[in-house]
């Protein structure tokens, strides 16, 4: 099974529970639980269940393997999609821990990242955070700070942090997982080494480091190159990656280049299929061609990216949100004001019920609604999403964030148009400093404050 045989381990685990005549109820269990394992392995969710629930009733009511079985069946039912009842089985694992004075063992930080994880996939960012950071500091006390596991918690926290948008908390723990597995590995192709020196570009390019995100990614991409020999997933993500720090630095031919690049290189890997990476590339070169105007063929992209996302993650996922919202900011683009209002509040919707904790797409869905009122001459109707979405940017970026500035910029411009100059002016002075000090290229909305400036004097 560790070598990923996993015919063969099925073979010889069903072998091994043959010779049930020859065990105990515990080495019954086990030879189970691990059946199971490569169940899960073949994603054979259904026959793993079974075959854990059935191990964990053959151990001794006290047995400390009891928890450790719950767990694992905890996580093959959320591997199989059915949170709720993974939910449940993690809660009686904890009890059943606790129940045995079992507080700081690896099973119970097994079972607390796994736990972690399902709450990050339901938005539940402030309980995940918790449960990953306890099993982060078992697994340190357990191991050390050198080991794959104290590893693989590190990554799992900034994993959450980037997608919670809290990048300044990811950086140190994405450059301590870097020299982890740098430390364990030592071998800068290995995939771990490449795959956290990725994350932590990624890191750099959402925190404005564009220089060091650009120079990381371009290695990480002449490495997965230099390892996988041929098309590869890795080699996709690079491309993807570099053209978005290409993009921001200014370079849109070579942002176009690396984004079509890894396209053509996701449809030959899997062809007609409905593949998340293949609408990641096509949502990636739409939001690219947009800003140069060139909206029929980024709309195309855009809804076929849509439709796919809708297949494979369901109509109110934060992936479909996302797209929505490019969507909705394209619109707005083009003068569609109506549409893009109805779209702006559909994602404002989702991320209100379904996805309360993505503060960042909601700040964004909400600023961009501001500013199609704005556009469309209805300062009132402008202030109350702009102001809602300073709030949100406020409380993700307290120390200032060009998005915020941004948003600051334009709530200071419905104000104007109010005639509340007072409440205007300091937002605009905030805009502009941050802006000016901000990494990155920043010159059309710098220009952009300056011009409602001008509008206070007059």
């Amino acid at each position: 099974q560790g070598l990923g045989l996993l015919e063969p381990a099925e073979a010889t685990a069903q072998q091994a529970l043959a010779l049930r005549s020859g065990l105990s109820p515990a080495q019954l269990a086990d030879a189970e639980q691990r059946l199971a394992g490569v169940y899960h392995d073949l994603s054979r969710h259904e026959a793993a269940d079974s075959l854990f629930a059935l191990a964990t009733e053959r151990y001794e009511p006290g047995s400390a393997d009891i928890p450790n079985a719950i767990a694992h069946r905890a996580y093959v039912v959320r591997q199989s999609g059915d949170t709720e009842r993974a939910d449940s089985l993690y809660t009686l694992a904890f009890a059943q821990f606790r129940a045995r004075g079992n507080t700081d063992s690896a099973g119970i930080a097994e079972a607390m990242t796994g736990y972690g994880l399902l709450l990050q996939g339901t938005s539940d960012y402030d309980r995940a955070t918790t449960y990953l950071d306890s099993a982060l500091t078992i697994n340190r006390a357990l191991h050390g700070d050198l080991h794959p596991t104290v590893a693989e918690a590190t990554n799992a926290l900034v994993l959450l942090n980037y997608e919670r948008g809290t990048y300044d908390q990811a950086e140190p723990l994405a450059e301590d997982h870097l020299r982890m597995q740098q430390r364990l590995n030592r071998d800068e192709t290995h995939p771990n080494v490449l795959s956290a020196a990725n994350n932590l570009a990624m890191v750099y390019w959402r925190n404005y480091s564009l220089a060091a995100a650009d120079s990381m990614f371009s290695e990480v991409l002449r490495l997965r190159r230099q390892y996988y020999e041929e098309d590869n997933v890795k080699i996709g993500i690079s491309l993807l990656n570099k053209g978005a720090v290409q993009d921001v630095k200014g370079d849109s031919a070579g942002a176009e280049g690396s984004y079509r690049e890894a396209l053509a290189l996701f449809r030959r890997l899997f062809d007609d299929d409905d593949n998340v990476y293949v609408a990641v590339a096509m949502n990636n070169v739409a939001q690219l061609i947009v800003h140069q105007d060139r909206f029929d063929e980024a709309e195309q992209l855009y809804l076929e990216s849509l439709r796919i996302r809708r297949v494979v993650y369901g109509d109110e996922s934060r992936s479909v949100a996302n797209v929505r919202y490019n969507i909705a900011e394209m619109q707005r683009k083009q003068g569609r004001h109506a549409e893009a209002i109805e779209t702006f509040d559909i994602v404002i919707d989702v991320c209100e019920r379904v996805l309360p904790d993505d503060l960042a797409l909601r700040a964004d869905a909400l600023a961009g609604l501001g500013q199609t009122y704005l556009v469309q001459g209805q300062p009132a109707a402008a202030e109350e999403p702009l102001r809602a979405a300073q709030t949100l940017y406020a409380e993700l970026w307290p120390d200032g964030h060009p998005d915020r500035a941004i948003a600051e910029s334009v709530l200071a411009e419905a104000l104007i148009r109010q005639d509340q100059h007072a409440a205007a002016e300091p937002l605009l002075r905030t805009s502009l400093a941050t802006l000016e000090s901000a990494p990155g290229n920043h010159t059309g909305a710098i220009a952009d404050v300056k011009r409602r400036l001008r509008m206070l004097e007059g």
